[in-house]
C-alpha cells in the first residue's frame, strides 16, 4: 500500500474489509491487518468500488482505453473476466442498482441505468427534468428517483406522455457540452409546460474551440438526414458560412418582421450588422 495514500471508500465482506486506496483494491481484517492486494497491471488503476444489484463486490477499472467493470473474488482476490464496459457517455460514479438495473450511473447531465447486457438507459434527464445540472445526489426508489438541489429534497415521477402531448420541443444543438446553458435550459424548462428544451451536444465532454472532425460530420450528417436541431450554437466561422451557403438556416429577418419583441429596431444595428450573411 502507497504511504500516505488515503482509503477512497471500503465494502465489509464476512469476516474481511475490502477497501480501494491509490488505485489498488486491498483486504483487511477486522484487527486492521492487510491481508492481500489485487494484483492488476501497472496502467491501469481502480478508481471506485461497490456492489451490483445482486450484491456481487465489483470494481471499476480505467486505463488510457476504456473504463470497464469486474466482479472481485473476494475469496483469492482476484478479478472475474466478466468485463463490462462503461458507455462513453457515463462520466460519473456508479451507484448500486436494482430490478431490471445492475448498476446506476451519473454525468453532469442525466441519470442513467446500466443493465446486465451492457446497455444504457437514460432513466432522467436533468435539463428535461427542469434540474440544476449540478445537483447534489440521486437515488432510486421504487419507480422513482429522489435528488438533492440547492438544499431541497424532491421526488422525481415519470411524466404522464398524454400531459405532454400538447408541449411543443426546441431543439438545440451545440458543438460541445456547455453547462450555463444546461442549467438555463432547466430553468426555463421548469417554468414552461407549452415548451420544453431539449440539448444535443455534438463533441460530448469537449470544451469549445477543440471539436473533432468527426463532430463536425455528424452534425452535417443530422442535418442532411433531416435531424438537424432548431437551433445552432456554434462558434467555428467556417462551419457555420458553409452551412448557410447551403440553405441550411433559417432568414431571421423574415421571423422578426412579425415579432414586436425581437426584431430590428429593438437589436443594436452594430451586432446585427456584424451576424448579417448573404
Amino acid at each position: 500500500m502507497e504511504s500516505g495514500a488515503g482509503i477512497q471508500n471500503m465494502l465489509f465482506v464476512g469476516e474481511k474489509i475490502l477497501f480501494l486506496s491509490g488505485g489498488r483494491i486491498y483486504s483487511m481484517t477486522m484487527e486492521g491487518e492487510i491481508e492481500a492486494e489485487i494484483n492488476i497491471s501497472e496502467d491501469e488503476n481502480v478508481t471506485q468500488l461497490l456492489n451490483d444489484s445482486d450484491g456481487n463486490v465489483c470494481c471499476v477499472v480505467s486505463n488510457p482505453e476504456k473504463s470497464y467493470i469486474c466482479t472481485v473474488n473476494t475469496e483469492n482476490m482476484t478479478l472475474n473476466g466478466d468485463m463490462l464496459v462503461i458507455p462513453d457517455e457515463i462520466s460519473g460514479k456508479l451507484l448500486k442498482g436494482n430490478g431490471a438495473y445492475r448498476f446506476f450511473a451519473e454525468s453532469k447531465s442525466k441519470f442513467y441505468g446500466i443493465t446486465k447486457e451492457n446497455t444504457s438507459e437514460v432513466l432522467v434527464d436533468f435539463v428535461k427534468s427542469g434540474l440544476s445540472v449540478v445537483y447534489q445526489g440521486m437515488i432510486n426508489v421504487g419507480e422513482n428517483f429522489m435528488a438533492v438541489e440547492q438544499g431541497k429534497l424532491l421526488l422525481l415521477t415519470e411524466n404522464d406522455s398524454e400531459d405532454n402531448a400538447d408541449t411543443v420541443t426546441i431543439k438545440v444543438g451545440c458543438l460541445a457540452q456547455m453547462i450555463e446553458l444546461e442549467e438555463l435550459a432547466a430553468k426555463f424548462n421548469r417554468s414552461s409546460s407549452k415548451y420544453q428544451i431539449e440539448i444535443d451536444s455534438y463533441g460530448k465532454n469537449l470544451e469549445s474551440g477543440n471539436i473533432p472532425d468527426e463532430d463536425f460530420e455528424k452534425l452535417k450528417l443530422d442535418i442532411i438526414s433531416g435531424k438537424a436541431p432548431d437551433i445552432l450554437i456554434c462558434s467555428n466561422a467556417e462551419l457555420m458560412q458553409n452551412l448557410a451557403s447551403k440553405g441550411a438556416f433559417a432568414d431571421l429577418y423574415e421571423l422578426m418582421e412579425s415579432d414586436t419583441e425581437i426584431n430590428t429596431d429593438t437589436l443594436m444595428p452594430n451586432i446585427v450588422e456584424s451576424y448579417d450573411m448573404d
